[in-house]
């Protein structure tokens, strides 16, 4: 909620924001060069990176649950993933 105001704690929670999306387009660009990530836009999967990974933060503060990064993967592979598969 803090990315939608104007007051300087909104532009500060927009810059750290803004800082972590940083470093994870930064690994995706690297990863689509290396030919570790298919080619797509960096900018569009950086925010879905961002998404999972604020969805998650979020799931584990509603339902108090420990996260399991080996099961979520699979998870996610499963429910998104595989979901878009013809």
């Amino acid at each position: 909620s803090e990315l939608w105001g104007n007051s300087s704690r909104n532009k500060f929670c927009k810059e750290i924001i803004q800082d972590y999306m940083s470093v994870i387009e930064k690994i995706v660009v690297e990863g689509i060069e290396n030919g570790e990530m298919i080619k797509a836009d960096p900018e569009l999967v950086t925010s879905e990176i961002f998404s999972l990974i604020s969805s998650t933060l979020v799931h584990k503060k509603v339902y108090n649950n420990p996260i399991d990064i080996t099961k979520l993967s699979k998870e996610y592979e499963n429910t998104i993933i595989n979901k878009f598969k013809a």
